[in-house]
């Protein structure tokens, strides 16, 4: 199989954006505060929102994600 592409319109690809880790403990901790949410699916928004804010440095990763789902869950 050969794929010919244009190189007039080419753009390299977009670079993904390395995410905050969180640890276990800020999973615990969403639970705590979002029950009965599903915990990756609220990681999912946040990762969105957060790439969507800019990508602003975070010091505590694990504590902006339980704040985000604290939020979420009002």
């Amino acid at each position: 199989m050969v794929i010919f592409r244009n190189r007039m319109n080419w753009q390299p690809p977009k670079e993904q954006p390395r995410y905050p880790m969180l640890d276990p403990e800020a999973y615990h901790d969403a639970r705590l505060v979002a029950p009965g949410y599903d915990v990756y699916e609220l990681e999912r928004q946040w990762r969105d929102w957060w790439v969507d804010s800019g990508m602003p440095g975070l010091g505590f990763p694990g504590k902006a994600f339980v704040a985000f789902c604290k939020k979420r869950f009002k």
